[in-house]
């Protein structure tokens, strides 16, 4: 179920609108005013909105994410694993990511990768809108910071084709928590055989060796991926 707003902003946008309504002085004049002294003061501070955009850009609420972020709210924050970009990226939603990069949202820190979000997540026309708007086609190299690798494991064959169209090397090797290992062999452990021969086709050496010793034709190997042998079979000379 979708969150309201906190009850603080809410009221603000009560009383807003009531005192909108009040246009004649005489009619303000005429009605029982409460002392100054007497008048609640709601104070709303930016961290009380976090939740609320990240609810309203789940949402895809153009309207409540514009107020939010006019009401002072950064952009650029992590809350349960995400940021309100991401969150944009994820539902391929472009007029929304637009909207949070007006805001200051950033692409790229060193806390966190959009890139690698379209990269993984995003379709293709995400992909460029992310690249033309501060995204990299390289980064640090480890998993979560190298595109073409995030997008080689997701199997996500759109943003694939479209890294490798902007020159994104295939043949870069990665890091991740168990070693050091080409893209090509993400490519073939994510188990998309279109992935691969994309990245084959582009130029990815099916020799290249991870720090394991090991390269694609023996990631290969492994049960459920004999589609991915069986091409790699037709693009290297049998051992």
């Amino acid at each position: 179920m979708r969150r309201g707003l906190p009850a603080a902003f809410a009221a603000l946008i009560a009383a807003a609108v009531t005192l909108a309504g009040c246009t004649d002085a005489d009619e303000l004049q005429g009605t029982p005013q409460p002392s100054v002294s007497h008048t609640p003061q709601v104070t709303v501070t930016a961290s009380d909105l976090e939740d609320e955009l990240m609810e309203a850009v789940r949402a895809g609420d153009m309207g409540a994410v514009t107020a939010i972020l006019n009401a002072g709210q950064d952009p650029n924050y992590w809350l349960d694993d995400a940021t309100p970009l991401s969150r944009a990226i994820v539902a391929n939603n472009i007029e929304m990511a637009q909207l949070l990069l007006d805001a200051g949202a950033l692409v790229e820190t060193d806390e966190w990768s959009h890139t690698t979000v379209a990269a993984q997540y995003g379709d293709a026309e995400m992909m460029r809108f992310i690249l033309d708007h501060g995204g990299t086609t390289t980064g640090s190299v480890n998993y979560r910071g190298w595109p073409l690798a995030t997008a080689a494991y997701a199997g996500n064959l759109d943003t694939v084709k479209v890294l490798l169209s902007l020159s994104a090397d295939p043949n870069v090797i990665v890091t991740d928590e168990h070693g050091d290992f080409p893209i090509l062999v993400y490519g073939v452990n994510g188990g998309s055989p279109e992935v691969v021969q994309a990245l084959v086709e582009a130029g990815a050496d099916p020799y290249l060796q991870g720090s394991d010793g090991k390269t694609a034709i023996d990631a290969a190997k492994a049960p459920g991926r004999e589609q991915i042998a069986d091409y790699l079979g037709t693009v290297v000379p049998a051992a």
